[in-house]
């Protein structure tokens, strides 16, 4: 926090884009395949997580203890799960993600509910 810097990035790929035009032409090519992630796509969040938990503990000797994402209770589980101090991590919504989804609800309620609409509705 304090040099602003990144420490930690993660990538899954499930593709790997020279290894499907190989198989499309059934031709060989030797080429570093960026293929790095054969689970299911909603899984790849919570793995990425984990093992940035577990590299800045073993790196940086650093433990974080508040977890800023978009409210996804799969990736706080599996921090609880598989991170030694899991128990610790408390889960704090993103801003924008929190802002978004009230939006978005208050527009569904204005369109959904005929007492709330027209230009006598809720005033903003």
């Amino acid at each position: 926090m304090s040099t602003q810097k990144i420490v930690f990035i993660g990538i899954r790929n499930k593709v790997c884009l020279i290894c499907s035009v190989i198989a499309n032409r059934q031709t060989e090519k030797d080429h570093v395949c960026w293929k790095n992630w054969s689970g299911p796509s909603t899984a790849m969040e919570s793995d990425a997580v984990v093992e940035e938990l577990l590299y800045l503990e073993k790196v940086h000797h650093i433990r974080c203890t508040r977890l800023v994402g978009d409210g996804d209770a799969n990736t706080i589980a599996k921090c609880k799960e598989r991170v030694p101090y899991g128990g610790r991590i408390l889960r704090v919504e993103w801003a924008n993600h929190a802002v978004r989804r009230y939006g978005r609800t208050f527009q569904e309620l204005l369109g959904n509910t005929t007492r709330f609409s027209g230009p006598i509705g809720i005033m903003i």
